[in-house]
């Protein structure tokens, strides 16, 4: 069983996330965003964001086009959605740019 570097919890390898770096171990919650993308990291090239990811949502069709695709922020995406990062292009899905075991 290892600290956090960063916040010095407990991290139980088993269960939970991780990474390994200059500092030591770091659990995902301290390991780079905070929100959104909490957790998600470039497995190419380390960056953080920005990622393109497919998502679904629900709107209302007009003849004249689309209404509250974005405004309702009702964007669902998980673990199997595609995912791609902007800066070097890496495909693939999600749950392939979660932090991982060093």
């Amino acid at each position: 069983m290892e600290t956090c570097a960063v916040c010095q919890s407990m991290i139980f390898p088993d269960f939970q996330r991780y990474t390994y770096d200059s500092r030591g171990y770091v659990c995902a919650a301290c390991d780079g965003n905070t929100y959104c993308l909490k957790g998600m990291r470039c497995p190419q090239c380390g960056a953080r964001e920005p990622f393109l990811i497919d998502a679904t949502t629900t709107l209302t069709m007009w003849d004249a086009g689309p209404q509250g695709a974005l405004l309702d922020h009702n964007l669902v995406w998980g673990a199997e959605s595609g995912c791609a990062c902007i800066n070097c292009d890496k495909e693939g899905i999600v749950w392939d740019f979660q932090v991982l075991d060093s």
